[in-house]
């Protein structure tokens, strides 16, 4: 005892020196530990590898996605009921009624019966114009000349831009006019021409009844281009077309009619309707807010370009990812008259969201678990405790609000982490000492936000998202409020990284 007593005391009474001296070793110490600390920080940071991040924005992609499609009409073919050559009566896209002889078939003996009618009638017509006495229809025949002169010049400015499918109406035009002129000239009933148009009145006669006439049985439009689709798409079976007979390709030629004919081949068609559809696949986030029975604007194309067209939605047979619908409209029948496969848009393409490159998406697995297996440690962190080799073992965790995934009362997602709690793993209740096999998991799409230089992965909508071909998607702004908004910063290619939660972010970019 007494021994001990004088090493304590002896400790006590240290020299002043001593003991400073020993302060000074310890300061010393923990200042060398602080600069190598600090050092190591400063020399970690600015060693590892710069993460490209950017900051979400309002932004826009123009995706033009043309959707093909099947027009669909009311259609009458009329076919011939005998041989020979077609000789039409009423031009490419004129409105008729009930009765009206359309067409005739000319047989053999008929064609040789017109060509002779055909020379006679030049001979008429060149000695209209030879003739020295007053005519009784020059003044109508002027009026109609400077008719035909007016059709030229409103037309010509159709064809400026290369654009010559408007030639087939421009001869159809001039041609009716024509026609109109020369039945004046052909059967004036005075002067030198009489005993000719006498001669040619009996010819006509002839041919009448030599060849075969094809009336139209009811009033519509006529249309000389018969595709052979007619009684394959028609208003009483278009519900039923398939994707595939949509997108097929009927390539009409415009300036195609039918010059000769066997028994039973078509000759000409009636369009018994104004009413007309368009039948197509499309895909669902570019028919969001249509409703049957409501009007719409879709941008069809003509001739290389596309423009708009007030349609009706008149069905819609929802499916997953696209849908069948189908398109009424009472406009421009003429210009779609020659036409079965058609391309359009179904709006103006540029979409507009929060605009973030497709490599900043990740897919994370999380697991789902009852909450009631979850407890706050005395830290305030939430936790769960795990048996691991017959050990417990709590284990911290971040629950995650996932989008574009049921909800499910009672449970909560955690981001599986090998490294701590992965699928398969057992729980234990905080309380009860219950055991809870973790199986159920969800795979969910999101990005990494990096709002302060950490790693935190927020989970996205992706209802709608549109893809546009540089790499950048749009996302929906509202159905993404309150997890992705803008002004966040995100990493940019996630997809490609080994980024985890947690990760410090040394970013660079915008």
């Amino acid at each position: 005892m007494q021994e001990r007593r004088q090493r304590t005391r002896k400790k006590v009474n240290s020299n002043k020196n001593s003991k400073i001296g020993a302060e000074s070793v310890v300061l010393a110490i923990a200042m060398i530990f602080f600069v190598i600390s600090i050092g190591g920080s400063i020399f970690g940071f600015l060693t590892r590898d710069t993460i490209a991040t950017m900051v979400v924005a309002q932004g826009s992609l123009d995706r033009p996605i043309i959707i093909n499609g099947i027009i669909v009409r009311d259609e009458t073919v009329y076919r011939a009921a005998t041989s020979g050559e077609v000789v039409f009566n009423v031009p490419h896209g004129e409105r008729i009624r009930a009765g009206t002889m359309v067409s005739s078939i000319h047989t053999e003996f008929g064609t040789a019966l017109s060509n002779e009618q055909e020379r006679l009638q030049e001979r008429i017509l060149a000695l209209q114009e030879q003739r020295v006495e007053v005519s009784a229809v020059s003044s109508d025949v002027a009026n109609i000349n400077t008719t035909i002169s007016n059709i030229f010049v409103s037309n010509m400015h159709l064809m400026a831009g290369n654009d010559f499918s408007h030639i087939y109406t421009l001869h159809t035009n001039v041609e009716r006019t024509l026609e109109h002129r020369n039945d004046l000239l052909l059967n004036e009933n005075r002067g030198a021409v009489l005993a000719y148009t006498s001669e040619n009145r009996q010819l006509a006669n002839r041919i009448a009844d030599i060849n075969s006439a094809i009336t139209a049985s009811a009033g519509g439009i006529v249309s000389h281009v018969v595709d052979g689709f007619e009684e394959i798409f028609n208003t009483e079976n278009m519900s039923y077309i398939t994707k595939e007979q949509t997108r097929m390709r009927v390539d009409i030629d415009p300036l195609h009619r039918v010059r000769q004919v066997g028994p039973n081949e078509s000759v000409f068609k009636i369009v018994n309707s104004n009413d007309w559809y368009i039948a197509a696949y499309i895909q669902n986030d570019l028919i969001r807010g249509w409703n049957t029975n409501t009007n719409t604007t879709i941008h069809v194309e003509i001739n290389g370009r596309f423009e708009p067209l007030m349609v009706r939605v008149h069905s819609i047979y929802s499916g997953e990812g696209e849908s069948f619908v189908i398109l009424r409209s009472t406009r421009r029948m003429i210009d779609f008259l020659g036409m079965r496969s058609i391309n359009f848009q179904t709006h103006d393409s540029i979409f507009t969201g929060l605009k973030i490159p497709e490599s900043a998406i990740i897919e994370k697995t999380f697991l789902k678990i009852p909450e009631e297996f979850a407890t706050w440690s005395t830290s305030q962190n939430r936790m769960v405790t795990k048996i691991e080799n017959g050990v417990l073992q709590d284990v911290h965790i971040t629950t995650r609000a996932l989008r574009n995934v049921e909800r499910a009362e009672g449970y909560i997602f955690i981001m599986q982490d090998f490294n701590n709690l992965r699928r398969g793993e057992v729980i234990i209740h905080p309380e009860d000492g219950r055991e809870y096999r973790i199986e159920e998991i969800v795979v969910n799409s999101g990005v990494f936000r990096t709002n302060n230089g950490v790693a935190s992965f927020t989970s996205i909508n992706m209802d709608g998202i549109i893809r546009g071909s540089a790499g950048y998607v749009i996302l929906d702004t509202d159905l993404n409020f309150g997890g992705l908004n803008v002004h966040d910063r995100i990493v940019t290619d996630a997809a490609n990284l080994n980024i985890t939660e947690g990760t410090i972010i040394h970013q660079m970019g915008g």
